[in-house]
């Protein structure tokens, strides 16, 4: 690998998305662009040739939250379509294999939605809406239904939600079109106070890796075909005090058989790597702590690269993987990127 270009969505106001090449030798910047001059686009997806990103617009401002789509070309991105009007604070997004339906929800509202895409990658229309309610016991942060994420079963039958207001991992039926059957959502609740926020699948499908943002754990789920069964607890918290746990991302390797998750604080930001030889047992191997705020990393095809976003410092941290060996190695650090809050390999 000699050049690696990544599409990184960033809080930037003005040009949310940049699509960044790297040279992946000497670890320098090829070129950095703003490819799009949409606001917040603080998540993204790719599906073939077309990129969808959200616009977390802040609740302050109402219902002018946005979804994105483009075409990825080789000198940049074509913006297609905008979707306007819906809730603020979108954070995440997941878009079917097929490329036909979009699924994202709001942080402030508690709406799950699902959006129609055209063959041609244009936005359509919201073709299923629903909310989740609920609370749990965190006097500030658990007051009212809080989704944080989005995700598609590995066979794509089921759509889960985790929500970090309700303690919840949700999860629908969707019809052959991908619309959600709202009237038969199921709840898996988890530890009180923990806060549900991102998730992975192992390669089968038969587990699900849930990582939490107040209690820095992971809880592994057995997936089932009707239901999801809470199986394990493994803490990541070892030293750190509860006000720096700030779950942020979780990614699973192409084989299978490392887990990665990291922690933003502003004392104790860092990526620890698990081994899931044993998939219920996910077991700590060692931690990468060069890195500054880790809202969110990517890991390459090949499992040999591991690049972070260092959110308030505006760099990448670039970690290689020791040959036969599960350990990553700061290699390299690029710097001068906006506001790093999601990494996109294309």
């Amino acid at each position: 690998m000699k050049t690696l270009r990544i599409l990184t969505g960033s809080y930037d106001e003005t040009h949310g998305i940049w699509d960044l090449r790297l040279n992946m030798e000497n670890k320098s910047i090829i070129a950095c662009t703003a490819a799009a001059n949409t606001r917040r686009n603080s998540y993204l997806a790719v599906q073939g040739k077309y990129c969808f990103a959200v616009s977390e617009t802040p609740m302050a401002e109402g219902s002018v939250g946005q979804l994105h789509s483009f075409q990825i070309t080789d000198a940049g991105l074509n913006h297609i379509s905008t979707l306007s009007g819906l809730p603020c604070l979108l954070p995440h997004l997941c878009v079917n294999q097929s490329g036909t339906v979009l699924y994202t929800i709001s942080y402030g509202t508690g709406e799950i939605l699902a959006v129609s895409v055209g063959s041609d990658g244009k936005l359509d229309k919201v073709i299923s809406d629903t909310q989740n309610t609920g609370s749990s016991i965190h006097p500030k942060r658990q007051t009212c239904a809080h989704p944080h994420s989005v995700w598609l079963a590995p066979d794509a039958t089921k759509l889960y939600v985790c929500d970090l207001g309700t303690d919840e991992v949700l999860s629908w039926p969707l019809t052959q079109t991908g619309e959600i059957c709202v009237s038969k959502k199921t709840r898996l609740s988890v530890p009180a106070g923990y806060g549900p926020r991102h998730m992975v699948f192992s390669p089968d499908g038969k587990w699900g890796y849930v990582l939490c943002e107040m209690h820095y754990h992971v809880l592994v789920l057995k997936c089932n075909n009707s239901e999801l069964e809470l199986v394990n607890d493994i803490s990541l918290e070892k030293n750190i005090p509860n006000e720096e746990c700030g779950g942020g991302a979780i990614r699973i390797s192409q084989d299978g058989k490392l887990l990665f998750c990291s922690n933003r604080g502003s004392k104790n930001s860092r990526i620890d790597i698990l081994s899931l030889n044993n998939p219920t047992e996910p077991c700590w191997e060692n931690s990468l702590t060069e890195c500054n705020w880790p809202r969110d990393f990517c890991v390459t095809k090949d499992d040999q690269y591991l690049i972070c976003a260092n959110q308030t410092e505006n760099t990448l941290s670039i970690f290689n993987r020791q040959p036969g060996k599960m350990k990553f190695t700061l290699c390299g650090k690029v710097s001068s990127i906006p506001t790093p809050v999601c990494l996109l390999p294309v």
